[in-house]
């Protein structure tokens, strides 16, 4: 599959499970293999687009416990999105609360890879 369509398989994926009520798992689909290769942009405002409708569908109680699932690399993944979305004003409030379960979760090192990472997102 090229990047276009694995992004489009991933954000229908995503669809499916946020309407069958599985935040946690829409949220790890996701955030699983980014385009980081990608040689469009499109392909990367698509996948940034399908992680913040996850992240947008979750309560707080979901937040906590998709948090607690993630691995090292899916929480550095997160973070990276966590940043990328924090330019959007209108989800600021949503975004820093994820921030703050997964900087405490994940601790500083996190916060580091996201910023100091060449892939970005």
């Amino acid at each position: 599959m090229s990047g276009d369509a694995d992004v489009q398989a991933r954000a229908s994926r995503v669809q499916n499970l946020i309407m069958r009520k599985q935040h946690v798992e829409a949220v790890v689909a996701s955030l699983e293999n980014p385009p980081f290769n990608a040689p469009d942009e499109a392909s990367h405002v698509m996948n940034a687009q399908t992680v913040f409708t996850a992240l947008m569908a979750c309560s707080k109680a979901d937040i906590t416990k998709a948090v607690q699932e993630l691995s090292p690399d899916l929480e550095d993944n997160l973070m990276k999105y966590l940043y990328k979305g924090l330019g959007i004003p209108q989800n600021n409030s949503v975004f820093l609360e994820w921030h703050g379960q997964l900087a405490a979760k994940a601790g500083n090192g996190c916060i580091i890879r996201a910023l100091t990472d060449r892939k970005g997102v």
